[in-house]
This record gives C-alpha cells, structure tokens and sequence, in this order.
C-alpha cells in the first residue's frame, strides 16, 4: 500500500512538474510575442516618422522652388506665412525672403506633411542688368553722318563676314536721332530706330531704315559702373618701338600716352584704370584676350587719333569692355580705325565716334555722333546673354532641420497650426501681394495700363506684355518667340487706364 502511493504521489509529482515546464513555456512565448510585437510596432513608427521627415523635405523644397521662381519673374519671393501658408496635397509650406545686402537674397522654407517638418534655405544673388542689349543707344542726342553703317549679326554663329542675314539693329536714344546720308554716301540702318518718349527721328537725304521708327515708351536708365580701387601709378608715355605690354592682373596710371608709331598691348585677365587715353596718329592699342577677358576704365577723358589703330585678338565682344564711370569734361573722341570687337559703356560721358571707326559687339552712352562712315554691328548675342544675366542665381543651399513635431502617427499640420485646410490659398495664390504696373494689349489689340496691387489685375485679359514691373523691378518672361533687344517701343496711343479688376 505504501509502495502504491509512493508511485502515485511520484506520478503526480511529475505532472505538476510539466504543468510548470508548460506554463514558463507559454509564458515565455507570450513575452517574446509581446516584445516582437512592441519591436515591430516601434520599427514601424520610426520608418513612418522617417517617411514623414522625408515628405516634410519635399515639401520645402517645392517651397524653395516656388520662391525662387518668383524671384525670376520680379517677384519678392515670399510665399504663404506661419498663419497662412500655401497648400499642396497632405501639406503645407511658407517661405520667408531676407535681403541680405543689396542684390542678395536670402530664402528660407519650410515645409509641414503629418508629423514631419523641414526647413531648407539657399541664398541667391538677384539678376543684374547688361546695357549691351541696348545695341547702340544714347541717354540723349544721338547723330549719324552721312555714309554711317549699323547692322547686327550674331557672333555664337560665327564672324560677321560668314553671315548673309545682317538685320536687327537697335539704335535707340532717350532724346532726338537725327540721321543722314548722301546720294554718294547713302546712310543705312537695318533694324529699328527708337527714339526717345519726348523725342524724335530727323531724316535727311539718302537713309535707308529697315525696321520700326516708333517713339519708346519710356525713357531707359542707365546703371551705375562699379570702378575697382586699383591705385594710380605715374603718366606714362610710351614711344618705344619696342610694344608696352601690360600683363594680367589689376595696374592703374593717372594717364596713358601712345606716341606715334608705338603699341600697348593689354594680356587679359586683366583690368586696367586710366585717368586719361591718348592715341597718337599711328599708335596702336591692343587688347589680348587669349589669356582672359579685359576691362579698361577711364576716368577722365579719351581721345583716340584718326589712323591709330584699336584692335582685338579675340572676336567675343563680351571679352573687352571699356568703361567710362563718369562725367568727362569734353566728349570721348574715338576716330581710330578698327576692327574692335568689345562693348562701349560710358552713362554719362558723350562719345565721337570717328568715319574709319568699326565696332562689333554694342556702344552705349550719355550722347553719341558717328563721324561719317562709321559702321557698327550690333552682336545680337549679347541679347541673349543679358537675357541670361536677368534672371537670379543660387550661391548657396543648406538644410536647417529635419524633424518629426510629434510622434502620433496621426497628426497633421492643420491640426498642429489651427488652420482650415479648406481656406488655404495654393501655391500660386499664396505669393505676397506687390504693385504691379503693366502696359499690355488685350484681345482686341486695345492698349492698356494697369497700376496697382497685382491681386487686383486678371491676368486673363492679357494678349501681350509691352512693359511690366513689380515693385519696380522687371518682370522677366518671354514677350516673343526670340529675344529682343533695344527699348520697348510706344504703342503710339494713350492706352486705356485699368482700375480694379478683381
């Protein structure tokens, strides 16, 4: 009987044992269920924070990319705010544009899907205006003697003798042009003619104008030329058979003489600044632009003998500017003989331009006179180029944060910025409102003039742009199928005044 009792409380010993064998087995599967469970819940939520991080990005660089687009076209750049920011799709953006210094902007986005943020930013330099668009243009009278030559061409499709199609010349004035020629020394001008809004064409004896004669519409300013601090040496005057070369780099002299016979060759890159310019009958100057591109300022005045001689070794007009910063107590006299290939700038100083002178690339001054058979050729590429040079350009870029604002997977950013989403403006409609002065043409060819807060204007009723501006900068688009350069011409009209129209 002992015996049997012995073995059943073994019996029973054994099955309690396995009960808890069990039991730690399926407790022990339980917690392990429990954990792989919390594991794969929390990888989930972070690969969904990192999603959202991620859409946040995206979402600020479309912020980026809208204010950076409204920087080319004249706008400030500043798109949506904290309190009322631009909608796109599950998210929001704003941007916020600093002006760091003049002609530098800084844009700063940031961008909101669900529970991730971002913030990018980049720093641009605003688009700067080249006058060699104008072609040739005087901020007052300009005069063509008889037997003058202005045509155009375009150097990015080779030299000007290569080419049979030498039209599109812009010769344009804030003030009177008066043109003429002779039956032995006929004038011609195969382009447009654009006088000043005040002023007006004369034409005398034998002319030849190919294109439009209309007045502008306004009269165009001129930017100021920026003179580097390069210190003045002592007058030179060089005679010497033997060539003067000035070597790359910056060098300045209160004067420069080249007697008769003599030569001065300027290597680029260089940038050379001069009180005064003599050439002597004879004297050659020559710009080597092999090396690099050259800019030669004068400050004072200029005065370039008929037989000397002006030339080039490059034919890329934009590799050699000369540049007058300032007023010059008499005009410029330019009568040597050519070919020069650069561009002339001289806003307030008037310029003579001699009948053996011959320019490629663009001049453009306070006053110009062509002396006779002068011939310049207006390179219609540095249209294009100026075209280019309008538009903004990035420096920088950088990432401020990336972030998640909460780690609820179900919150989103109208939530967490008490917005409706369903007054929020897109991203088109969410730039900051700006003055805008238009002239344009409606459907009908009627002219028109709009000035005012552009959240005011339909821009439905446009057919084309003359002119437009906001906040006083030009709104950059295309006005026709190919660049144009010279100024915008006056309808010829008085245009119709638009009041609000929205």
């Amino acid at each position: 009987m002992q015996i049997h009792e012995r073995v059943a409380a073994q019996r029973r010993s054994r099955r309690g044992s396995a009960l808890v064998m069990s039991l730690i087995a399926v407790v022990t599967v339980v917690v392990l269920s429990a954990s792989f469970s919390q594991f794969a819940s929390a990888v989930a939520n972070r690969q969904a924070q990192a999603v959202n991080r991620k859409r946040a990005f995206y979402m600020a660089e479309a912020g980026l990319a809208e204010g950076f687009a409204a920087l080319t076209c004249g706008k400030s750049g500043n798109v949506g705010t904290l309190e009322a920011p631009a909608l796109l799709g599950e998210g929001v953006f704003w941007v916020e544009a600093s002006e760091l210094e003049p002609g530098y902007v800084r844009l700063e986005a940031t961008g909101m899907v669900a529970s991730g943020r971002a913030e990018l930013a980049l720093v641009a330099r605003r688009g700067t205006e080249d006058v060699a668009a104008l072609g040739v243009f005087s901020g007052g009278a300009v005069t063509l003697g008889a037997g003058s030559l202005v045509d155009a061409y375009d150097s990015s499709l080779g030299t000007y003798a290569t080419q049979s199609d030498k039209s599109g010349a812009s010769l344009g004035s804030n003030g009177n042009i008066s043109v003429s020629g002779s039956a032995l020394k006929p004038t011609t001008i195969k382009g447009d003619v654009t006088p000043g809004p005040d002023g007006h064409l004369t034409q005398l004896g034998n002319v030849t104008i190919s294109g439009s004669t209309s007045v502008a519409l306004e009269a165009t300013e001129f930017p100021a030329i920026d003179v580097p601090a390069i210190a003045l040496g002592a007058a030179q005057v060089h005679s010497s058979p033997y060539p003067l070369v000035i070597p790359p780099g910056s060098v300045g002299y209160t004067s420069l003489t080249v007697q008769s016979g003599a030569q001065v060759l300027i290597q680029g890159p260089a940038q050379v600044l001069l009180g005064s310019l003599t050439l002597n009958a004879s004297a050659q100057l020559s710009f080597d632009t092999s090396g690099g591109p050259i800019d030669l300022f004068v400050t004072d005045a200029a005065d370039l003998a008929a037989t000397s001689l002006l030339s080039t070794t490059g034919t890329n007009p934009e590799d050699v500017r000369i540049l007058v910063p300032g007023q010059t107590a008499q005009s410029l006299k330019l009568r040597s003989s050519g070919p020069f290939h650069g561009v002339i700038y001289a806003p307030e100083a008037a310029l003579v331009l001699g009948n053996t002178f011959e320019l490629f690339g663009a001049v453009v001054s306070k006053g110009l006179v062509l002396e006779g058979a002068a011939k310049l050729h207006f390179d219609k590429h540095l249209a294009e180029v100026a075209a280019e040079e309008l538009l903004p350009l990035i420096l920088s870029w950088r990432l401020v944060e990336l972030a998640n604002l909460t780690g609820d997977l179900a919150t989103d950013p109208f939530t967490l910025l008490g917005l409706d989403k369903n007054v929020l403006p897109a991203p088109s409609g969410a730039h900051m409102d700006q003055t805008l002065v238009i002239d344009y043409f409606d459907a009908s060819s009627v002219y028109h003039r709009y000035s005012g807060p552009e959240s005011k204007f339909d821009w439905n009723v446009v057919q084309s742009v003359i002119s437009a501006t906001r906040d006083g900068v030009q709104v950059v688009f295309p006005i026709s199928t190919s660049t144009k350069s010279g100024v915008r011409k006056s309808p010829g009209v008085l245009p119709v005044i638009d009041g609000p129209m929205i």
